[in-house]
């Protein structure tokens, strides 16, 4: 199918957020790859230059914007890269600097307070966490809040912490052993948060750019059909918010050991929607966003305002965040981007060329459905084809027993029982309403079953998740292969591969490239047996219909299932590439021995392609048998066509396709 761009709903309106990436012809570019890793190192650089010359009244403001701004990179990890919108960050750096503080005070070990503040940091965030197992959204925001008030207003002046009094508690001035260096002076200790800075932003980096990142904006993007792909979305959530609780706990210990004194009002309850607000402005969907957040809302304490100023600056951050989702980092990424087309322009690289080449216009705008030989890949754990067994003599792989379903009084699905062959191809018809997807959902553990069973490889899995289905090799597509809208077609496929090689946090968050080199390399082998390698680069929300059809079996392939449920595979193939989906499909079923179930409306190919059928109606099985014999099944002829055998008869041979 030709390339073609969707509606914008389609791509997901996470895509706003994130500014376009460089064409991978002048990504590559050694000048190019340069240009971020400078722009680093002089902001670092200049950061220092500004702790040797400024005030120690000035560095005190600067440490508070040093912590504030790790506070936000966990915002940036949590919201720009899971989809978790929290207002409770601040709480959670209230209580790790507190923890901190009064460890390292009774141990003599600021490393020591600062790693217990990081992992208690890290489990209250994981706690209040739990709520997003079902909230999200306005909701999740509205508990989080109202979590971070209650920390500044009652929790912190509890004695555990900093107590009931006024006048806080004593912070001892930082000693390292081994370092003659005086940390009373806010200059010194100024440049020494920046080291834990440097320590966020990396930790941030690396999980923006590893596995960890994949998996949690497969999560935010379409959590269903990550869920298909078996990416447990609980433990991943709460894998986050601990995260994102270490990190603000980092940012909360910076500025706890900042002052002599440490009182609730350090950690205000309205902080944590500064915090937010901040990172909104700088560019959730960029790297340096937090940073450069912190930066517009804190350099103008630095100076004195005419009283007028303030205000004008709150409006501009209105003005910015409303005409500019993607912030202010958005517009430094569009500024880098010009700077790297220039480079590339001076080694001979055209980038409009390369833009075209990324956006699939170059070698294979006109490609087809690939007839491939699957068997070049060796699958890790898919079943293998049987040779000489006739599988109807061995017991079905997958068994769904009086399988029902209704929904507000209707009935979905009654009493279905269903029996599927190891390595044969079953297909599935219906018109509309007669239960077909919803009988999918309750196999791949997506809709609970009002009653009944379901039993695979001799195993009962009725009540395991969706994910736990997936990881035993029963995996399903959707309807709409909407996938991730924000991600590339060869990240797509690289998600797909954490049911064979799921991802390490440990890997990501020391950013260890081993992994992901090799996960890398086999997604790409996929794409080129599949003939996608030409669209690596391009974001799946500007795909066709089509296009991303055949991305989703790529991913299907790549998750090497033992049973594949499809729904409907072919909506949005063009008709006259039909034939082609029905050989790739049936080349899978051979020579991989994958058993597949397959939902289809576009009859003619169901019955060129299954060996079975079940035909459905109004949530019950009303005729089972080989293609021939269900398409010529008096209930299934009155099923499509609403009329007795003697109306049939009179008009011709059933031959609809129902759409």
């Amino acid at each position: 199918p030709k390339l073609s761009s969707r509606r914008d709903e389609d791509r997901g309106e996470w895509n706003k957020l994130y500014p376009p990436q460089l064409p991978t012809q002048i990504r590559r570019l050694f000048t190019v790859r340069l240009i971020t890793p400078l722009i680093s190192v002089i902001a670092l650089a200049f950061a220092v230059y500004i702790g040797l010359t400024v005030t120690n009244k000035t560095a005190t403001i600067l440490t508070f914007a040093v912590g504030f701004t790790i506070v936000g990179l966990s915002v940036g990890v949590l919201t720009g890269v899971a989809g978790q919108l929290s207002l409770g960050q601040f709480a959670f750096a209230a209580i790790a600097g507190t923890v901190a503080v009064k460890v390292s005070a009774s141990t003599g070990q600021f490393f020591l307070g600062l790693l217990a503040g990081v992992v208690v940091g890290a489990i209250v965030s994981a706690l209040v966490g739990i709520p997003a197992l079902r909230l999200r959204g306005l909701a999740l925001a509205v508990s989080t809040l109202a979590f971070s008030f209650a920390t500044s207003a009652w929790l912190l002046r509890q004695e555990i912490l900093i107590g009931p009094t006024a006048s806080g508690i004593r912070v001892k001035p930082l000693q390292i052993s081994g370092i003659d260096v005086d940390f009373s002076l806010p200059k010194n200790y100024y440049l020494f948060s920046l080291v834990f800075l440097v320590i966020a932003f990396l930790i941030a980096a690396n999980i923006r750019r590893t596995g960890l990142g994949r998996v949690l904006r497969a999560l935010r993007d379409n959590e269903s059909a990550a869920r298909a792909f078996t990416i447990a979305a609980p433990y991943r959530k709460l894998q986050t918010f601990a995260i994102a609780g270490g990190i603000a706990g980092l940012g909360g210990v910076i500025i706890a050991n900042s002052v002599t004194t440490l009182t609730p009002d350090y950690f205000k309850g309205a902080f944590s929607v500064d915090v937010v607000s901040q990172s909104v402005l700088g560019g959730l969907g960029v790297l340096p966003g937090p940073v450069i957040g912190a930066l517009y809302s804190r350099v103008p304490q630095l100076v004195t305002l005419n009283e007028f100023i303030p205000p004008l600056l709150i409006l501009l951050s209105v003005i910015i965040i409303v005409l500019i989702p993607r912030g202010l980092g958005g517009l430094l990424v569009r500024v880098r981007n010009s700077a790297a087309f220039g480079l590339a322009r001076l080694q001979g690289v055209d980038p409009q060329a390369a833009i075209r080449f990324d956006e699939g216009e170059i070698d294979g705008e006109d490609r087809r459905i690939a007839v491939i030989d699957v068997t070049p890949l060796k699958q890790n754990s898919g079943r293998d084809p049987f040779v000489g067994i006739d599988p109807q003599a061995l017991p079905p792989i997958l068994q769904v027993t009086g399988a029902a379903r209704s929904f507000g009084g209707i009935k979905a699905v009654t009493g279905v029982d269903l029996a599927v062959q190891p390595g044969e191809i079953l297909g599935i018809i219906g018109p509309n309403g007669a239960g077909k997807t919803t009988l999918f959902e309750i196999i791949a553990g997506f809709t609970a079953p009002d009653s009944g069973s379901i039993v695979f490889n001799g195993r009962d899995i009725t009540k395991l998740s969706p994910e736990a289905r997936a990881k035993l090799g029963l995996v399903r597509s959707f309807q709409a292969a909407r996938l991730y809208p924000t991600m590339s077609v060869l990240e797509t496929v690289m998600v797909a591969m954490e049911r064979t090689a799921p991802t390490r946090v440990t890997s990501s968050l020391l950013g260890l490239p081993m992994a992901d080199r090799a996960k890398k390399a086999r997604a790409m082998q996929y794409l080129e047996v599949m003939g996608l390698d030409y669209l690596q680069a391009k974001p799946v929300g500007e795909l066709s219909t089509g296009t991303r059809r055949m991305v989703e079996i790529t991913c299907m392939l790549a998750l090497d299932p033992q049973v594949l449920l499809l729904d409907e595979p072919a909506g949005g193939i063009a008709q006259s590439e039909g034939e082609s989906l029905v050989q790739l499909l049936t080349g899978v079923n051979r020579d991989l021995g994958t058993t597949l179930v397959v939902v289809e409306h576009d009859l003619p190919l169901l019955f060129r392609l299954a060996q079975r059928v079940v035909a459905m109606e109004l949530g019950s099985v009303i005729a089972e048998g080989d293609p021939e014999s269900v398409r010529n099944h008096p209930d299934v002829v009155r099923s499509y066509l609403g009329a007795d055998m003697t109306a049939v008869e009179r008009s011709g041979p059933f031959t609809a396709t129902v759409s």
